[in-house]
């Protein structure tokens, strides 16, 4: 069976069907419907607005820390507030991949903000990613020792 990745929200949204309401079937797709709502505010959308459009980059880190908080929440064994039920792999995975795309493109965002220099950011992006990774690995191995 192959698993379709992206679910209402998540990739890029026409302005209709997030008119239409649609639930958002998890939590990640819940965090992904703020974001469109925010770029949809902005008067922003699609790879453009993610990529280019730096007036919303305060959605663009709430969307990546939440597809964190996500990936944290799955290896916990956290409840999933949209669904009441544990996160689900399939959640885990797209707050993977939400994560992957939009922690460059914050950081690409930040750069050209004039936030952050280009080797202080790398240097920050770099030490939160490896933060990540080791947290997840440790998180991960006292999920399988404890069980």
């Amino acid at each position: 069976m192959i698993y379709r990745l992206w679910k209402e929200y998540i990739g890029s949204t026409d302005f209709s069907i997030f008119n239409k309401n649609q639930r958002p079937v998890d939590m990640v797709d819940m965090a992904a419907r703020r974001h469109d709502a925010g770029y949809f505010l902005k008067g922003s959308n699609g790879i453009g607005g993610a990529l280019f459009d730096l007036s919303v980059l305060k959605y663009d880190k709430q969307l990546f820390l939440s597809s964190q908080i996500t990936s944290y929440g799955y290896i916990l064994g956290g409840k999933d507030p949209i669904t009441n039920r544990p996160i689900s792999f399939q959640t885990a995975a797209r707050a993977w991949a939400v994560s992957a795309a939009f922690g460059p493109i914050t950081v690409g965002k930040r750069i050209a903000n004039g936030i952050y220099s280009i080797p202080d950011t790398f240097s920050s992006f770099t030490s939160q990613l490896n933060n990540y990774f080791g947290n997840f690995y440790y998180y991960y191995n006292q999920q399988i020792i404890n069980k």
